[in-house]
């Protein structure tokens, strides 16, 4: 049985697809097979391979959500494939506020943080940014990617932002959203 099951374990695209076959009902199995079909996405160089490998993962993350739709891991992948393959900012944000409502202080929501801080950071909305590397070093000061962003961004632009601020646009572009997206996201990050 083991020498028979050797090609499943030749690499992890080969594992996790064999795992949706093998366990169609598993969120995780989903999960790890989209997350895996985004990674590679995100090294393709080919763009149509690039896009149909994201499809593909998507795909999958979204078959986890319809078994579990508070999965936290499956909602941060899609935001990571909607920043880094389509660069969706308004999709990612979405993506990255769900897995936070879902898991706000788990230690691996320091990368949704962090990510956040990353895009808003790229939209010029700084205080936003500062909020959110804090928050990444706050829920786990051990992640280097949040500390490091978080030590940088202070050095570059002065702001060090520990609260949530007042007059931030949360969508990406600053539409007729921001408002109703400000007031879920602190019922998300505070409860009120």
């Amino acid at each position: 049985m083991t020498v028979r099951r050797n090609p499943v374990w030749r690499d992890n695209m080969a594992l996790f697809s064999n795992g949706v076959t093998t366990s169609p009902n598993s969120c995780q199995a989903h999960r790890h097979y989209g997350s895996e079909l985004i990674n590679a996405s995100v090294a393709e160089k080919d763009p149509r391979r690039k896009l149909e490998l994201f499809a593909s993962g998507t795909a999958q993350l979204r078959t986890a959500l319809a078994i579990y739709p508070r999965f936290p891991d499956a909602w941060f992948k899609l935001g990571v494939a909607q920043q880094l393959v389509r660069t969706d900012y308004d999709s990612a944000i979405f993506c990255y506020s769900r897995a936070i409502q879902e898991a706000p202080q788990a230690p691996g929501s320091a990368g949704t943080y962090n990510n956040l801080g990353i895009l808003y950071e790229n939209l010029n909305k700084q205080e936003l940014a500062s909020y959110f590397y804090n928050r990444a070093a706050a829920v786990n000061p051990y992640l280097p990617e949040g500390a490091a962003n978080h030590r940088r961004h202070m050095k570059r632009t002065g702001l060090d932002v520990r609260e949530f601020p007042q007059n931030a646009n949360l969508d990406a572009w600053g539409g007729a959203a921001a408002q109703r997206d400000q007031q879920a996201m602190s019922k998300i990050l505070w409860g009120y």
